[in-house]
């Protein structure tokens, strides 16, 4: 029998790195400024597939074509209604981001959250 532990299925898979587990808990990502908070996790995408035993056991490379959304012809992608135009979100001026820094005697910490307003 091996040590150790093994976390997979106990409710830790989720984690990825820290950060992640700072989103689980909060909500938000806490770090410094460099860089964006990545985007929102979409759902999975599933596609199946069948293949044989042989390319199963010892591998295989294909092409395969996956389905994808088309934009959207009224709006362009944008969003804005027909006979609109896209608007900057008033909130976080367009990125997406809303940023709050908090000296403490430990340094200065960014706390950056997705847009509540805009969704980012």
């Amino acid at each position: 029998m091996g040590g150790g532990f093994d976390f997979q299925g106990r409710g830790f898979s989720d984690f990825g790195d820290f950060g992640d587990i700072f989103d689980s808990f909060f909500g938000t990502r806490t770090r410094g400024s460099q860089g964006r908070v990545r985007p929102q996790r979409g759902v999975n995408l599933r596609y199946n597939l069948e293949i044989s035993f042989e390319d199963a056991a010892f591998g295989r490379e294909t092409k395969i074509e996956v389905p994808s959304w088309e934009t959207c012809t009224a709006c362009k992608g944008s969003g804005a209604k027909p006979g609109t135009s896209p608007q900057t979100c008033p909130d976080c001026h367009g990125t997406g981001e809303i940023k709050s820094t908090q000296s403490t005697m430990f340094g200065q910490f960014v706390n950056v959250k997705t847009c509540p307003q805009c969704a980012g």
